[in-house]
């Protein structure tokens, strides 16, 4: 490869598939989703707290979702805390659930991270991301315990707190850790 080209690759500015005329994913993006979604199931399987009512857990790996869709956008959001969140599901034994987390935690990562980073991501638009990507999260835990699951409807109301106190303080630690970053790598806010 000539020295012109090689320069040129190297200045090339990561591209993920969006359905244009760019067909292209970029190593350096597949290599960041990788350890996004690594690091996601590594907090997740770290802070297991079971819940005994519907057998699942308490965790602090919504943080790690949150922060990959407020930092990197809603396609990291989504296919890090979907794939990462499962992930540790299958890693903790709770395989049962991970159906489940690959849609309410990727749908999660999706909307926070679409909604977060309106008008450039004011503070306004990542409470807006948290209340809204958690409450699909809560939503799709809760109808999948209920009605998929057979938990009964008793310990699928039993767990929407303990989900309401995961997106809170998972959302307040992906948030300030986002903002950090990003305060720190001014380029990853764009």
């Amino acid at each position: 490869m000539a020295e012109d080209e090689q320069r040129d690759v190297v200045k090339e500015k990561p591209r993920i598939l969006s359905g244009g005329d760019s067909k292209f994913v970029s190593p350096r993006t597949v290599a960041l989703y990788g350890v996004l979604t690594a690091l996601t199931a590594a907090i997740t399987y770290m802070t297991v707290i079971p819940f005994p009512p519907t057998r699942g857990y308490f965790n602090l790996g919504e943080a790690m979702v949150f922060f990959s869709a407020f930092t990197f956008g809603w396609r990291a959001g989504a296919i890090c805390g979907g794939v990462g969140s499962a992930a540790a599901d299958l890693l903790a034994g709770f395989g049962m659930f991970a159906p489940t987390t690959l849609l309410a935690k990727g749908a999660e990562g999706l909307v926070a991270g679409t909604i977060g980073r309106l008008k450039g991501g004011k503070p306004w638009a990542y409470a807006l991301g948290i209340i809204c990507g958690g409450a699909c999260m809560i939503t799709t835990y809760f109808l999948s315990e209920w009605l998929l699951l057979d938990f009964g409807l008793g310990a699928a109301i039993a767990e929407i707190p303990t989900n309401i106190a995961q997106v809170a303080i998972g959302g307040t630690v992906g948030t300030l850790l986002s903002h950090y970053v990003k305060q720190s790598m001014p380029s990853l806010g764009k």
